[in-house]
């Protein structure tokens, strides 16, 4: 089963987010003059100079990929005729999130739905009345200020992440907020992975940048290596009182696994005291 997306060039992104990717058949390193097309990370349309190996034939595509208000507008299609014999065409779905990674996941869940005898009406108005709840892309409103929430695990997390609210239309203000991670036993040299340079431009034009957390010094120490002025606030309580004179912003916090329970647990009682008040 494959799931790479098929883009013009001309809607293409730069590639963030960028590890160091090996072929899978012969493990040997690729660099980007292997790949014809890279999206982020190590996803792409990439050939092995070793090996001769390649990105397998597309099974299913998405393409015609717009940006829009709400998220995405995607058409998907068969490119070929191994997986059950299913029909997978959709045209027009509308991803209601934004990031690109969400055009990979909706490619999933289209050849399961299909697989499964689901209808691409069926499919296609159920993806645009999808509302998520466990704090990805989930999206809150205190105080008249809309907030979104996101997860981020590792750099490519929080490059998209950070790609996302670039590509933001209007004003907006990001945090990210970190608690203790016991699997990486003390050690977050990772950090410096997320390249929060990708900010620079957007906070000299008045973009305020906030971190904090249980683990917030690796945070303050990548984010001054790339030369980001950042406040401290370790709650979204905290960012929304320092927000406070510019209500006009929408707020992206980004939070890894550890921290995201406690901030959704956090906005929804800040949602609730204002729906009340």
């Amino acid at each position: 089963m494959v799931r790479y997306i098929r883009q013009d060039e001309s809607q293409r992104d730069k590639p963030i987010g960028v590890e160091s990717p090996r072929c899978p058949v012969c493990g040997a390193e690729l660099d980007e003059d292997d790949y014809r097309l890279r999206h982020y990370s190590q996803l792409g349309c990439w050939s092995c100079p070793s090996c001769k190996s390649a990105a397998p034939a597309l099974d299913v595509v998405a393409s015609n990929i717009r940006e829009v208000p709400e998220g995405f507008l995607i058409d998907i299609a068969d490119s070929t005729e191994q997986l059950g014999g299913r029909d997978f065409a959709v045209n027009d779905v509308l991803v209601p999130c934004t990031g690109l990674y969400m055009v990979y996941n909706l490619l999933a869940v289209r050849i399961a739905t299909a697989l499964l005898g689901c209808p691409a009406e069926v499919f296609r108005d159920v993806v645009a009345t999808f509302d998520p709840k466990n704090g990805r892309l989930q999206e809150y409103a205190v105080g008249g200020r809309a907030i979104m929430t996101n997860m981020a695990k590792n750099p490519v997390g929080f490059n998209q992440n950070i790609h996302m609210a670039l590509k933001y239309p209007a004003l907006y203000a990001v945090a990210f907020l970190m608690d203790d991670m016991v699997e990486c036993n003390g050690d977050y040299s990772w950090v410096d992975g997320i390249e929060f340079s990708m900010l620079r431009s957007a906070v000299e034009a008045g973009v305020p940048v906030f971190y904090g957390g249980e683990i917030a010094d690796p945070l303050d120490r990548a984010l001054s290596a790339a030369q980001i002025t950042a406040e401290r606030a370790d709650t979204v309580a905290d960012v929304l009182a320092k927000l406070a004179d510019d209500g006009a912003r929408k707020l992206f916090v980004i939070a890894n696994y550890h921290a995201l329970e406690r901030v959704c647990a956090e906005l929804d009682r800040l949602q609730a005291t204002t729906k009340q008040s």
